[in-house]
């Protein structure tokens, strides 16, 4: 949660908050043993790296780019 004390910590944040658009990044693994009709076993692995502009005003996600 945002509120007004933790703003006075990260500057940064404040000043995002202020110009309309705040900049998030997300980082997500999923890890997954995947079977195929009991003869095939595979290990497999995703990484998801997504940055997105929340627009303070409408609480809207803009500019959503995932890798």
């Amino acid at each position: 949660m945002v509120s007004p004390t933790n703003l006075a910590s990260n500057s940064q944040m404040a000043i995002d908050i202020s110009s309309g658009v705040l900049p998030l990044t997300s980082q997500s693994e999923l890890n997954a043993k995947v079977e195929l009709m009991l003869v095939f076993k595979k290990k497999k692995a995703i990484d998801l790296n997504c940055t997105m502009d929340v627009v303070v005003s409408s609480q809207e996600l803009q500019t959503v780019q995932c890798n």
